[in-house]
């Protein structure tokens, strides 16, 4: 009868999975792409499937594909941050910096932890001109971890394009404290003391 055809597609879905999985974790794109395909023509609502498919999307440079996949994905799911942050990283390679800010917005406010959230939302801010807004998300991750050089040297480029000199020195010091055979920084804090005296 008709009431096993389920069960089996379920086990069918779940092969081809495993399947997708291996060849993802590999890198292998094409390959994992196909059996991704695969699982959504059993059961196109599969989550997993749509992200990982989305992610390929986005790995081979074509962001619009991935949009369509985390569109469908954020409709069926809201609580999962990464979804939002994976929909974030594909608008913003496509330049849709107000939308990207909107999607990263959603994924930080389901999870705070991932600190790279807010740099990338630092950085929508700053392509879009919003200095004040992106220093904010820099500031944020760097307070959460000090001592994370990159992050302290967001945040000084941020008070240099805000003209904010005392706060740049100071995260320049910082910096210098954190990495003190830094020549480039050196040379900057130099100057900007130069230019103060």
């Amino acid at each position: 009868g008709g009431g096993n055809s389920v069960a089996v597609d379920n086990a069918r879905v779940n092969q081809y999975l495993r399947k997708a999985e291996f060849h993802f974790s590999r890198d292998e794109w094409d390959d994992a792409e196909k059996w991704f395909i695969k699982v959504l023509s059993l059961y196109g609502d599969h989550q997993e499937a749509l992200n990982r498919l989305g992610i390929i999307y986005l790995q081979s440079g074509n962001p619009q594909k991935a949009e369509l996949l985390f569109r469908r994905l954020i409709a069926l799911n809201q609580k999962e941050a990464v979804y939002f942050s994976n929909f974030g990283r594909c608008l913003y390679n496509q330049k849709k910096y107000e939308a990207a800010a909107d999607a990263y917005e959603m994924a930080i406010q389901l999870d705070t932890a991932r600190l790279s959230r807010f740099i990338s939302l630092g950085q929508i801010y700053y392509e879009m001109r919003e200095f004040e807004k992106a220093l904010e998300n820099f500031l944020w991750a760097h307070k959460k971890e000090p001592r994370n050089t990159h992050y302290v040297g967001l945040v000084a480029d941020m008070y240099e394009v805000l003209e904010d000199k005392a706060n740049q020195i100071k995260s320049l010091e910082h910096l210098l404290e954190l990495d003190p055979y830094n020549e480039e920084v050196k040379a900057k804090l130099e100057m900007l003391r130069n230019a103060n005296s």
